[in-house]
């Protein structure tokens, strides 16, 4: 009886988001997944978990066109996508295919003004494949294509938008080892989607290679690992090639974690990992005359720049919790800071400073708290809520839900 109406308070619930709930109730990184924790999330991360997790189909319950950025007490990860997957595991080798899934492509950077925005990534689809033979590997290979036909100066001229990205990903699983890189081999966007005059139609964003290498080594049952990451882009105001405005970003992460099995139904996870993610913008010729971009310390890449860096370090603390609390309820919870060095800098071309160099003034501590609803093969996970008011929000059960099969 309890479950019955656990899951139909789940079901009606009035804002049921899709997400990558367990990555995010434990303090991971609910888009990859986990650096050290092995979750179905990470061959989105190293394709080569596959040959682990496999034999299953999830949907991520989500709503579509949502911006970045948190909401409804639910965090500050992405906001959900609707997605889901297959995967099948065939003698030696498995495959997969999943629908909806945004890659780490930079989108947000597509919106450079208010009045002028591309296409950004839509409707994506993953197809995964792997074989297991002593040594497990996998591949991905994503797409995506969107095009829109739109009339500006809101009379007769007509114009075309449109978007492509194409990227690969490839990873190994040997013993103790793992290793993958990600390459994002095109993001290319043709037209501003929002734009206000014909001339807009000419306005090219054009991503960089962007490049993801990592490694992970389990020592003493502790997990190291250590990834580093470059994309960025370049945009024309026609598609003649000239580039007036240029970005580039990079993210160095070195980190540990943890699983610590207290009891035979409870685990205990720790890990703490340092970012150095630094970027440079320029544009000389403001292009974006009425825009601007975040950079990685929260503060605006101003038009006009001929050069702006900024670069922010940051020491990562996190305690998570996960425990079968009976046989059909899994609760986990987590805490996780900024926590020793959290450091944040910013100059432009002539080298002055136009923040503190050092800032530890920072709200950095957040929590977050979920569950896994279990009926054999069949799971429901969902988020129960993040912040730090102390409230249970019962008027939505679960948000962020998935629902997930094994077989």
């Amino acid at each position: 009886m309890k479950m019955v109406i656990v899951i139909f308070l789940v079901l009606i619930s009035p804002n049921i988001f899709a997400s990558k709930a367990r990555m995010e109730g434990l303090g991971q990184d609910s888009q990859t997944g986990s650096f050290f924790l092995p979750d179905p999330r990470s061959v989105f991360l190293n394709p080569g978990y596959i040959n682990i997790f496999n034999n299953y189909i999830i949907t991520e319950w989500g709503e579509v066109n949502q911006a970045d950025g948190g909401s409804n007490g639910v965090g500050t990860n992405p906001k959900p996508n609707a997605e889901g997957g297959f995967f099948q595991e065939v003698n030696d080798f498995t495959w997969g295919v999943y629908l909806g899934n945004k890659t780490d492509i930079n989108d947000n950077w597509k919106n450079i003004s208010g009045n002028k925005a591309f296409l950004t990534q839509r409707n994506p689809i993953d197809i995964f494949f792997g074989g297991d033979a002593g040594l497990k590997w996998g591949s991905r290979l994503s797409y995506a294509n969107s095009k829109n036909e739109k009339a500006g100066d809101g009379a007769a001229v007509v114009y075309e938008s449109n978007h492509t990205s194409l990227g690969i990903g490839f990873g190994l699983i040997w013993e103790n080892l793992n290793m993958y890189t990600d390459i994002v081999l095109k993001d290319k966007s043709v037209g501003a989607d929002e734009g206000s005059a014909a001339s807009d139609a000419s306005m090219v964003y054009e991503g960089d290679l962007g490049l993801k290498l990592g490694a992970g080594y389990q020592l003493f049952g502790v997990k190291l690992f250590g990834q580093y990451e470059t994309n960025g882009f370049e945009l024309h105001p026609n598609q003649s090639g000239s580039n007036d405005v240029k970005y580039e970003q990079k993210i160095i992460t070195i980190g540990a974690g943890k699983i610590h099995e207290v009891a035979n139904n409870a685990r205990i996870i720790t890990d703490a990992t340092i970012n150095v993610m630094s970027d440079e913008g320029n544009d000389s010729s403001s292009i974006t005359s009425t825009g601007s971009w975040t950079m990685v310390d929260g503060v605006s890449f101003l038009q006009g720049e001929s050069s702006v860096k900024t670069k922010k370090t940051t020491l990562n603390l996190t305690f998570g919790l996960e425990a079968d609390a009976t046989s059909w309820l899994t609760l986990r919870g987590s805490v996780k800071q900024a926590s020793l060095i959290n450091q944040h800098s910013k100059t432009n071309a002539s080298g002055a400073s136009f923040n503190d160099k050092v800032d530890k003034s920072d709200e950095t501590t957040s929590v977050s708290a979920g569950a896994t609803i279990n009926f054999g093969s069949l799971k429901i996970d969902g988020l129960i809520g993040t912040g730090g008011d102390g409230v249970l929000n019962t008027d939505n059960l679960l948000v962020r839900t998935a629902l997930h099969y094994w077989f």
